[in-house]
């Protein structure tokens, strides 16, 4: 459940983002490239958002680990490292699609943003 929380905090927050700007070149909005959530070609905004979604859940995960105490009470380490490596696959995947379009300087920031964060979570 926090997980999905966590999920939908990413979309919201990109929701408020995108509120002030574009983050994709409208030439390129509902181009087709790959989600790293779904797995499958989407239109680029979706993709996007999944993409911080995506970060967002990591976040959670690598913020989890980081709490061994809680994290062994709750038997949960194998399963938050599964979590943690399928998540930086996914939004490393989601990240390499947005090179196939024009970001706007707000989603090169968020671009930049979500690769410090992945990087990060060692």
């Amino acid at each position: 459940m926090a997980i999905a929380l966590a999920h939908e905090l990413g979309h919201n927050c990109f929701f408020l983002l995108q509120s002030g700007q574009r983050p994709i070149s409208d030439d390129t909005w509902s181009t087709k490239i790959y989600s790293g959530v779904r797995q499958v070609e989407r239109p680029a905004i979706a993709s996007f958002h999944g993409a911080v979604a995506l970060g967002y859940m990591l976040s959670f995960s690598c913020q989890l680990r980081s709490r061994a105490d809680l994290c062994d009470k709750l038997g949960c380490s194998q399963y938050v490292e599964d979590k943690i490596q399928f998540y930086k696959e996914g939004l490393s995947k989601g990240l390499d699609a947005l090179k196939e379009i024009r970001l706007s300087e707000m989603g090169k920031v968020v671009a930049l943003e979500l690769i410090r964060l992945r990087d990060s979570c060692r």
